[in-house]
This record gives structure tokens, sequence and C-alpha cells, in this order.
């Protein structure tokens, strides 16, 4: 048997922690393994643990005592039913038999969902499924598997830590939300996340976006205007698509790395800013660095530690918790009571390959809890899934398809043949990086 802690109420509403994983620590303190941002907790407010197949509650000596059941007490037993109030915050806790058996896709739901009570999202304090406690935005970097929780470690080992961090993996496998939670697990949180996409911002106005201006530096400069760095002081610069800038924005952003300078155009003197740098990119870096395209020692300037995440196809055993997390808070968002996602429409997800990555399951979620029929989404809601093939198939798919398929289809295939290198896809499309930007967001192969 094993002791589930879950959220009721507040900010963690609908989640749930594996007490096994434990004991977890409560509090306001960003350090804590459950943060609860209420004036009226305390930094360490408790903590709630399992020992010898009980569970316990026990006060950590803080301003307000810990209640349970509404009485203030030291140290307790707790047992099914009993409720933990922290602030506006209410947990309770469950027992439930571990799950076991084979990896159907009916099985593997049950595995991760089908024994908990509520709404999905089992967080193991050692990353089992979700370290996304403290990210007010998005959804956590959720999954089960070994890459997903060497990952979530490494970021949570990484947030307290001074260094700049890189970031890498395909579009669409979290890399947003990963600097988020590094910054949101610093001491810096307290501080601004001012994220730049940096294949956005054209060559000529890098210097101004990211250092500012002065007011009649340049002719549109009617005001003063602060940038990227100034804005990021005391925080998080979040620099995504890093591998998309020029070798003279490359050359630019190492001198402001290096000595913690810049300089705002038109301004007299230099400027500095105090701030952590963590930087994202689909690309080989290594391989730009090899082929004259990415500077050096720039590279070893933003990473200090690499955290890779790992695309969805190498990890199809999390997919009945994406997509069901997904399914229950579009449902929750839109008002959608649909019952859930049919076992044999799971089956279909886990075989598909998802290019797009978790963003792409995220919005064929939501397209199929939108348009589905019946109480459940089933194989016929998927059916724009053409990629999704099976052994023989034509991987084209119908002869006939929309139009914005094919069109989706062929830019993933240009991405792909250009190592997802934006300047050069948009080359080959003959659109405007800007306008394939767009594209990517729209059909959710991006991130």
């Amino acid at each position: 048997m094993a002791w589930i802690l879950s959220s009721k109420s507040g900010c963690h509403e609908g989640l749930h922690w594996d007490l096994a994983a434990g004991p977890f620590v409560l509090g306001r303190d960003t350090g804590c393994d459950i943060v609860i941002t209420d004036p009226r907790v305390s930094w360490r407010h408790c903590k709630v643990y399992e020992h010898g197949g009980r569970a316990y509650l026990a006060d950590l000596g803080g301003a307000q005592p810990a209640h349970a059941n509404g009485d203030a007490m030291r140290e307790r037993e707790i047992a099914t039913g009993d409720i933990i109030s922290l602030g506006a915050t209410v947990f309770t806790v469950t027992r439930r038999t571990a799950a076991a058996g084979t990896r159907s896709a009916a099985r593997m739901v049950e595995e991760v969902l089908g024994a908990l009570e509520g709404p999905p999202g089992a967080a193991h304090r050692d990353g089992a499924a979700t370290l996304g406690l403290r990210t007010g935005q998005g959804a956590p970097l959720l999954g089960k598997s070994r890459a997903m929780i060497e990952a979530r470690a490494l970021i949570r080992d990484m947030a307290r830590t001074p260094l700049n961090i890189l970031i890498t993996g395909e579009t669409g496998t979290g890399k947003e939300i990963a600097a988020q939670m590094l910054h949101e697990g610093s001491t810096r949180a307290t501080g601004p996340l001012i994220s730049v996409n940096c294949a956005a911002i054209p060559d000529h106005l890098f210097e101004s976006e990211m250092f500012g201006h002065e007011k009649g530096a340049f002719t549109s400069a009617d005001k003063k205007r602060r940038g990227r760095f100034a804005l990021a002081h005391e925080g998080t610069l979040f620099l995504d698509e890093i591998g998309e800038l020029s070798p003279e924005n490359q050359a630019r952003l190492l001198r402001v790395l290096e000595r913690g300078v810049y300089h705002p155009v038109g301004a007299e003197c230099e400027s500095y800013a105090d701030v952590r740098v963590i930087a994202a990119t689909n690309r080989d870096l290594k391989r730009a660095i090899h082929d004259g395209r990415f500077r050096r020692d720039l590279y070893h300037r933003i990473c200090a530690v690499e955290i890779e995440l790992p695309p969805l196809r190498q990890r199809p055993s999390d997919i009945p918790l994406l997509a069901q997390h997904f399914f229950r808070d579009y449902g929750t968002r839109n008002k959608h009571h649909r019952l859930g996602i049919s076992p044999e429409a799971m089956e279909r997800l886990i075989h598909t390959p998802w290019p797009g990555n978790v963003r792409e399951l995220r919005n064929a979620i939501e397209r199929a809890t939108a348009l589905a029929k019946g109480d459940w989404i089933t194989p016929q809601d998927l059916n724009f899934l053409n990629h999704a093939q099976r052994p023989g198939e034509d991987p084209m798919g119908p002869a006939f398809l929309p139009l914005a398929e094919v069109e989706r289809q062929h830019i993933v295939k240009v991405l792909d043949a250009c190592g997802f290198n934006i300047s050069a896809a948009a080359k080959v499309l003959r659109v405007h990086r800007n306008t394939l930007h767009n594209k990517i967001a729209e059909y959710g192969i991006g991130g």
C-alpha cells in the first residue's frame, strides 16, 4: 500500500504526491518541496512523510503551527480523509495499491492515473511525475520515464546554482518551461524572468532590443528605451533559439557576458546588469561550431551545464500522463465535460511519432476534445493525425488531405532537412523568417 498526498484547493489544486518518495517539506521558502505562496504559511511550515506503512504530519516550528482537522499539533499520524490546512491550501491523504501489469495502452493509463482520486499529476519528490510546482504558467515537465526523471533532477540541482545553463532539445520538448523552472527554483526567483526569442529579432535591431537606446539615437528613437539586459537586472535572461544569432550579434552578446557591461545605443556611458543567462536551442551547437556558424567562446559562456530534454518518441510511456493532463486542463478551462480518452484512442496516441513533441500532443488533445461527438475521445476523433502511421503504411497517409495539413507536413519535412535551422528553412520555403515562426506556432511544431 502507498500513501498519496492530494491538494484539494489553493495554488496546487488537483496535484498529487506519492509519500513513498518523501518526506515532503511544505512552506513559503523556494527550497521547500511544495512551495505555498501564502503569507499565512511559515517559510518551513511542516513536513508530511510515510514511515512503516503509515503517514505522518510534523510541525517544523514556524511562526504558524501545523493544523490537522483544525487542531494545532506538533507531530501526529494522519489517516485517510484527514484535512491538513496551510492557509488557503487544503491537503488530504489517501491510500492506493501500487499499479502493475502489462504495458498496453489501457494499462499504462491505469498505472499513471487509475488509482489516483481526482485529476492526474502525481508529483514524486525525485521527479517521478512532475517538478512543475513552482511554475506559475504552462504545463509542468510531466513524465515517469527515466529520461524525464533525470532531466528534472538536473533542473532541480542546477536551479540553485549561479551557472549559465544551455537547454537543448527538439521543438516542442518544453525548453521554455524548463527555463521557467530553473528561474523559479533559483535565488533569483523574486527577480524578473525576461524571455527573448533570438530568431525573431532582426539583426539591425539586436543592439537596441538587447541593450536599449537613448532618445534620438536613431530616426525612430523618439524616447529612451531600456533593453532586455536592463529589464532582467537581478533576475534571469532567457535567450531562446540562441543558435539563430548572426556572427556579429554573437560577438556583441559575448562581450556583455564576459564583462557584465553593455553600451545602450546612443549612450555616452556603459551600463551594468547582474543577470543569469539561460539559453536554449534545437540546433546542434557543437556541429555549428565545427562548421564555423557559432562561436566556440560564446558556447562556453552560455553552457556551464547542458540540460537535454528528450523527444516524445523516445519516451512513449509518458504519453498517457501527458494526454490526460492536457485533456483535463482543456476541459477545466473550456467547461468541456467529456469522460476521457478511450484505450483505443490512447493506443493511437502512443504510436504516433509526434515530430512536434509535447506541444503537438497538447494541440492534438485540445482539438480532439473540442471536436469529439461523444463522451469519450475515440480513434475516429484523431483521424487528423495522418502522420500516425502503422508499419507498411504510406507515410503520406490518405491520398487527399486538407490544405493546412499538407502545409504542416511540408514545413516539418523542410525543418527536419535543415536541422531545424529557422533561417535556412525560411529560405527554402521562400518566406520571411517571422512568417515561418507564425506557421510553426499555428501548427504546434514549434517550442
